[in-house]
């Protein structure tokens, strides 16, 4: 596994979350520890519990019309009702893809060949489809994100 890829990249993630937090406003905003199931945590304006996944997606906003997620993660949205659970992914033209993984409604799920320079290998995974058009989508212009798309 190529730790210092995922440590460089997980930092550049949190870097952006923090330029999108203008936002969403969120109080305490934090990494998590390495190993928890999402990378940072914070507190909505009405003092939720908020934990976001953050992925860097090496494609433009309108590449495919879903974006994919692990099935461990899906299912630990499942079990953990109780928090928000957002999954926020950075595009390489300046999109944030943002969805809350309680209000994602009935994901396909199929198998992928997945490369992966974090662990330098490609192999078939079983990945569950999140419909973009079901996301809140901003656009970062002169270095502000603008709200583009409501989605849930």
């Amino acid at each position: 596994m190529n730790t210092e890829y995922a440590k460089r990249h997980e930092e550049n993630d949190f870097n952006l979350l923090i330029e999108l937090n203008s936002k969403f406003k969120l109080k305490d905003l934090g990494r998590m520890k390495d190993g928890h199931d999402t990378d940072a945590s914070g507190y909505t304006q009405d003092d939720r519990y908020i934990e976001i996944e953050l992925k860097r997606r090496y494609i433009n906003v309108d590449t495919y019309k879903t974006i994919i997620i692990e099935p461990y993660k899906m299912q630990y949205a499942k079990q953990h009702q109780d928090i928000i659970q957002l999954y926020v992914n950075f595009t390489d033209d300046d999109y944030a893809i943002v969805f809350n993984l309680h209000h994602v409604k009935n994901p396909n799920k199929n198998v992928y060949n997945i490369p992966s320079k974090l662990y330098e290998r490609t192999k078939p995974s079983n990945r569950y489809e999140l419909p973009v058009e079901q996301a809140w989508i901003y656009k970062k212009i002169n270095g502000k994100y603008k709200l583009i798309q409501k989605g849930w």
